[in-house]
C-alpha cells in the first residue's frame, strides 16, 4: 500500500487529523448539543487533543501486537 516511509507516515498523519477533529466535533455535540458552535469549540480543542493521540498511538500499538500478535505463514484453512 505504501511505498516508502514518507508516505506512510503522510496517511497515517491524515488518518490521525481526521479521527481527532471528527471525534472533537463529536464529543462537543454531546455536551452542547448540535449546533453551529460544534466545529469552533473542536477546532480550540483539537491541538490537546492532536498531541494526546500522537503520543499515547505507540504506547496502544504496542500493547495491541502483545495481545494479538502477528500470524507468520499461511493460515488459511485446508478443508477436504
Amino acid at each position: 500500500m505504501f511505498k516508502n516511509k514518507k508516505e506512510h507516515f503522510i496517511f497515517i498523519l491524515m488518518v490521525c487529523t481526521t479521527m481527532v477533529y471528527i471525534m472533537s466535533c463529536y464529543n462537543v455535540a454531546l455536551i452542547e448539543g448540535f449546533s453551529a458552535n460544534i466545529f469552533l469549540h473542536a477546532i480550540l480543542g483539537f491541538p490537546a487533543a492532536f498531541v494526546f493521540a500522537l503520543i499515547v498511538s505507540p504506547l496502544i500499538r504496542a500493547i495491541f501486537f502483545k495481545m494479538f500478535p502477528p500470524v507468520v505463514g499461511n493460515t488459511e484453512s485446508k478443508a477436504s
